[in-house]
């Protein structure tokens, strides 16, 4: 071999013995790269397990999932160094948190029906502090540490309207309460439903001074706020940038009329269903208040107005049977229906539920409707009946119902849903085979309303929120 030679070939070894060097190295280091991510990921799966242990003792653990959700956030836009942060924000946290208070425990009591109650919600009714809620070192509020059965608060805002142009308006609406599900603000507007503002999560939080809640949405640029005014009846929510420019809204609501009760936060509360996945009761006390109301949009450098109605849903609920809401019934009760329809001359606000279950409840189930009318006279609806077409997304209603100085005899028919196609659940605990629904509709009320002899002709729209069950198969009972 020629000397040429048997350097190309010296050279060609050395060659291969780098590259086979680097390979060995770049594996190694990816290998190193992918069980330091492993590591990171398991490391956040242990927080997470450690903030679920902790919560359902009843500790304080909120602020540490606040700083996960932003620290999530911060990740998910490329901001390693913020998220890094927020993740050891969390981590501190959640090592040394205390329990939160614990108040006087109440036995509430049940009932059938609450719709006789008069008084104007006050402050207290709108947050129950020492009676349902207690306010954590961290400024929000949260369920007391000796009383775990809570599994829901509803500060939700829906409203109805149209513009002077005619252009149809509905608002969805929810301030979620701390260690609850997020929520997106819904608007269907120009006939589609859109969603202008970012998803808001818990904790929430409570200034005392000005009766005001509010939350943040993940990265903390926009804020939802709901505050009561008790002296002008006054319900006005809002979601804005905390800087810059951006979409905005403002819903002023003046609620008229009797309010609505489900219960006083002492009891007695109402039995709004069964539970799906376990054999429980969810019950619920607190109230709705209903009137007018009217929205200011900024969108897309452009502003709307609308005017037409809203309702306030300010109400609580528990577990019946388990101590703890993680033990007893997550899903939603079945099968409900709550709603409410207004024209210039009334507001109609009704919530009835049937129980399809074999389980037999210490008092009947939830049926009371209240009629409240514009020249300032209110009424009870002592008996009605409330039919629909038998489908687990129901798109014809009536109800018929007599008052004590006249009747009503509306049909109804939906004609938008939320979501389209309501999300359908397969199994029940005492029904393998049955399904259920979930979901909310903006309906057309025609027929009429008897009082004291004049006929008022009623063409009116409203908002129901509505769960329902059937025993045959789920694919033949859509609608």
């Amino acid at each position: 071999m020629s000397r040429r030679a048997l350097v190309a070939v010296v050279l060609t070894a050395v060659l291969i013995a780098c590259v086979g060097v680097y390979l060995l190295t770049e594996g190694a280091n990816q290998h190193r790269i992918k069980r330091r991510s492993l590591t990171s990921i398991m490391r956040l799966g242990e927080l997470r397990k450690e903030y679920v242990r902790k919560r359902w003792q009843g500790y304080d653990v909120f602020k540490a999932r606040e700083y996960m959700v932003r620290a999530r956030q911060a990740y998910k836009h490329g901001d390693k160094s913020k998220a890094k942060i927020f993740y050891r924000l969390a981590v501190k946290s959640l090592k040394n948190v205390p329990l939160l208070p614990k108040i006087r425990l109440i036995n509430r009591s049940l009932s059938s029906n609450n719709v006789q109650m008069k008084r104007i919600p006050t402050v207290h009714d709108f947050v129950p502090l020492g009676e349902a809620y207690v306010m954590s070192e961290n400024g929000y509020l949260a369920y007391p540490s000796n009383d775990l059965r809570w599994k829901l608060s509803c500060f939700i805002y829906v409203a109805y309207g149209k513009s002077k142009e005619g252009g149809l308006f509905v608002y969805q609406g929810r301030n979620p309460f701390t260690g609850e599900g997020p929520h997106v603000p819904k608007i269907y507007m120009n006939g589609r439903w859109i969603a202008p503002f970012p998803m808001f999560h818990g904790p929430l939080y409570y200034n005392e001074s000005s009766n005001t809640v509010y939350n943040y949405d993940a990265s903390h640029t926009y804020v939802e706020t709901l505050t009561y005014n008790p002296s002008e009846r006054l319900w006005v929510h809002q979601i804005r940038p905390l800087n810059g420019s951006g979409p905005w809204l403002r819903i002023v609501g003046r609620a008229e009329g009797r309010t609505f009760w489900l219960g006083d936060w002492g009891g007695p509360f109402l039995i709004h269903g069964v539970t799906v996945n376990k054999r429980d009761l969810d019950v619920w006390g607190g109230f709705w208040d209903v009137g007018e109301m009217n929205a200011e949009l900024h969108l897309n450098d452009k502003s709307y107005t609308f005017y037409g109605y809203f309702l306030m849903d300010r109400a609580g609920h528990l577990t019946y049977y388990y101590r703890r809401a993680v033990e007893g019934g997550s899903t939603a009760p079945v099968s409900f229906s709550c709603m409410f329809l207004c024209q210039k001359e009334f507001c109609l606000i009704m919530d009835s539920t049937t129980n399809p279950s074999p389980l037999k409840p210490p008092v009947p189930f939830e049926h009371q409707a209240r009629i409240n009318f514009r020249n300032g006279t209110s009424f009870p609806l002592t008996e009605f009946e409330l039919k629909d077409d038998g489908c687990v997304q129901p798109s014809k209603f009536v109800i018929r119902g007599n008052f004590s100085e006249g009747y009503v005899n509306l049909i109804g028919e939906a004609f938008i849903y939320w979501p389209e196609k309501w999300f359908i659940r397969k199994g029940a605990w005492w029904d393998p085979e049955g399904c259920s629904s979930w979901g909310r509709a903006v309906i057309h009320w025609t027929g009429n309303i008897v009082l004291n002899g004049r006929v008022i002709e009623v063409d009116a729209y409203g908002l129901g929120e509505f769960t329902r069950y059937s025993s045959v198969s789920c694919h033949n009972t859509t609608g």
